[in-house]
C-alpha cells in the first residue's frame, strides 16, 4: 500500500494519537489521504471508516469517536492531501474540481467516483493492517455523499461489520429523467443533454440503490422528510431494496440535517454492534 504516516503533534493528546496518512489506492500513483485517530488504550479496538459529505476540504483530528475508544480513519475522496491551506481547497472547488460529480460520467471506467469508491475499500485494507484494529469490528459511517459511500463500501467489502448512513446521496440518480425527483447531485434534469443515454447507463451502475441491493451488513439509517438535497423518495428507494438487517429513524420535519436524538441512537447502536 506504500503507506506514508506523519504524526500530528499539535492535535495528538495524552489519550489519542493523530496521524496524517497517505495510502496507495487502486493503481500506482493514485492515493487516498486521511486523518487517523488512535486511542492509546492497549489492545485491538473497533474501527470506523468515516466518510465525507460533498465538498473539497481539509480534515483535522482527533475524531470525537476516538474519545469513545474507536480507531477512526477519516478520508477524503479527491486523491489530494487533507492538511493543506484552506485557500487551496477553495481554488480547487471553484476550478479543477468544480462539478466533480459529473466528471467522466460518459463511461463507467472513467467516472470520477470509481477512484473514490475503490479508495474507500483500500482504506478498509489499511485499517485491517493496523495492530490497534480488530478486523472483525469495522464500521462505515457518513452522511449525504458520506452516506452513499458508507453503503457502497459495506456492499463491496464483507469485512465491514455494520454501517451508519444518514440521508445517503446518489439514490435514484435517473429520477428526473423519468419524471420524478432524483437524489443529490440532481442529474438529468435536462432530457436533451449530450450523450444522455450513455450517462444514464453509467449512473445506474453507480447508483446507491445498485449497491444497497447487495448489502449483507446490518445498517442504521436516518433522514428527514424535508430534505431538498437527498429527497426522501430517493433515499427510500435504496432503503426498500436492502435485505440485510436494517432500521430507519426519521425526523419528519428535518431537512439535510439530523436531530441529536438520531445521532445518539446511531452511536448507541454502533457501539452495541462493535462491542
Amino acid at each position: 500500500m506504500d503507506v506514508t504516516v506523519r504524526r500530528n503533534d499539535s492535535e495528538s493528546t495524552s489519550a489519542i494519537d493523530v496521524y496524517y496518512v497517505r495510502i496507495q489506492s487502486y493503481r500506482k500513483g493514485n492515493y487516498v489521504y486521511g486523518v487517523l485517530s488512535v486511542p492509546k488504550a492497549p489492545g485491538p479496538k473497533p474501527a470506523i471508516l468515516r466518510l465525507p459529505g460533498a465538498a473539497v476540504r481539509t480534515f483535522h483530528g482527533p475524531s470525537d469517536l476516538a474519545r469513545e475508544g474507536f480507531v477512526v480513519l477519516e478520508i477524503g475522496v479527491h486523491g489530494i492531501p487533507v492538511d493543506q491551506d484552506e485557500e487551496m481547497y477553495r481554488q480547487l472547488e471553484s476550478g479543477a474540481l468544480a462539478g466533480y460529480t459529473q466528471q467522466g460520467i460518459d463511461n463507467r471506467d472513467t467516472y470520477y467516483y470509481k477512484r473514490s469508491i475503490l479508495g474507500c475499500v483500500r482504506a478498509i485494507d489499511y485499517l485491517c493492517s493496523l495492530p490497534d484494529v480488530d478486523p472483525a469490528r469495522i464500521a462505515t459511517y457518513g452522511g449525504s455523499q458520506g452516506g452513499m459511500l458508507s453503503i457502497m463500501t459495506a456492499s463491496l467489502d464483507r469485512r465491514v461489520k455494520c454501517l451508519f448512513a444518514y440521508f445517503p446521496a446518489f439514490c435514484e440518480l435517473g429520477g428526473y429523467y423519468y419524471g420524478r425527483a432524483g437524489g443529490w447531485p440532481h442529474m438529468f434534469r435536462n432530457p436533451s443533454e449530450p450523450n444522455i443515454k450513455a450517462r444514464l447507463e453509467v449512473s445506474r451502475y453507480y447508483d446507491t440503490v445498485n449497491f444497497a441491493r447487495r448489502l449483507k451488513a446490518p445498517g442504521f439509517y436516518a433522514w428527514g422528510y424535508n430534505d431538498p438535497a437527498c429527497c426522501p423518495t430517493s433515499t427510500y428507494s435504496a432503503y426498500n431494496v436492502i435485505t440485510a438487517p436494517k432500521q430507519l429513524h426519521v425526523g419528519r420535519d428535518t431537512g439535510h440535517w439530523l436531530y441529536p436524538w438520531q445521532t445518539e441512537m446511531a452511536m448507541t447502536w454502533l457501539k452495541e454492534q462493535l462491542k
